[in-house]
């Protein structure tokens, strides 16, 4: 008899149950379609940091990231002006190409920049695109890479005051090892390397090996650039079949024991 009556009690059914999960919503397309690196990008102001030679200044890092490769890159800004901001978005273009969309939270410093892309990119603007206010999850692809560049910081600098030079560097070398990282399954076995990192697509090889270099000279003929040309589609036709199997279908779930129901 009790078995029959607390299931239709609703004080019973509110103490004793379990908390539901919400399943998590699959990636939206902008992570999943194959793109150039920093096509669709995300930015991020983290700080403020230090250096010896301007005591009491506050500067702050910088972060680009890429939505399809989770390739990185760093810059470091005196302050968080939109004029600071701007010179850091034109080495950014300069280095890697001007974005087609980015991603930031709805800090006054991106807002303002938004409308002031406008007018220096003219047609060549990228479509600036804010989370919802006072929703920092809605950023997750990038505030994740803004905590790695914070440990690596602290682990590299540990208590030590620094130059903005020596600080500068440090950055980039984190750029670097966080570009590094890698993104498929690795094999215990030392010899292989195919596994997959965000430089392979930067660099066409991981910054960490040594490059090919060919000394003897040798004439180049049409039949060698067709060749060239056929042997580039083929690599890149292979790194996005491998993108697509070993690290967009082995990413981990959002939400992990999904339980649908609530009692």
């Amino acid at each position: 008899m009790a078995k029959t009556v607390v299931p239709q009690c609703l004080d019973c059914c509110r103490h004793d149950s379990r908390p539901c999960s919400q399943p998590g919503a699959p990636l939206p397309d902008f992570r999943v379609t194959p793109a150039t690196p920093f096509a669709v990008t995300g930015i991020d102001l983290a700080g403020p940091v230090f250096s010896a030679d301007y005591p009491g200044k506050k500067l702050y890092k910088l972060l680009f990231t890429s939505a399809i490769v989770r390739a990185v890159h760093l810059e470091l800004t005196g302050s968080m002006s939109l004029v600071d901001f701007m010179q850091a978005l034109w080495r950014f273009a300069a280095l890697r190409g001007i974005p087609s969309v980015i991603y930031s939270n709805n800090a006054k410093t991106f807002v303002a920049t938004s409308s002031e892309v406008q007018k220096v990119f003219g047609h060549l603007a990228p479509k600036w695109r804010f989370n919802v206010p006072r929703s920092p999850w809605w950023g997750g692809w990038f505030e994740g890479l803004v905590g790695s560049v914070k440990i690596a910081l602290k682990k590299t600098l540990g208590i030590r005051y620094v130059i903005k030079n020596e600080l500068e560097t440090t950055l980039i070398e984190i750029e670097a090892c966080i570009n590094s990282r890698p993104l498929t399954f690795v094999s215990d076995e030392p010899d292989l390397e195919h596994y997959l990192t965000p430089s392979h697509v930067i660099l066409g090889r991981n910054i960490t090996s040594k490059p090919p270099v060919d000394i003897e000279p040798y004439v180049v003929t049409p039949d060698d650039l067709r060749d060239r040309e056929e042997i580039g589609d083929k690599r890149l036709e292979q790194f996005w079949n491998v993108w697509r199997k070993d690290y967009l279908a082995n990413l981990p779930p959002v939400v992990k024991g999904f339980n649908q129901k609530c009692r």
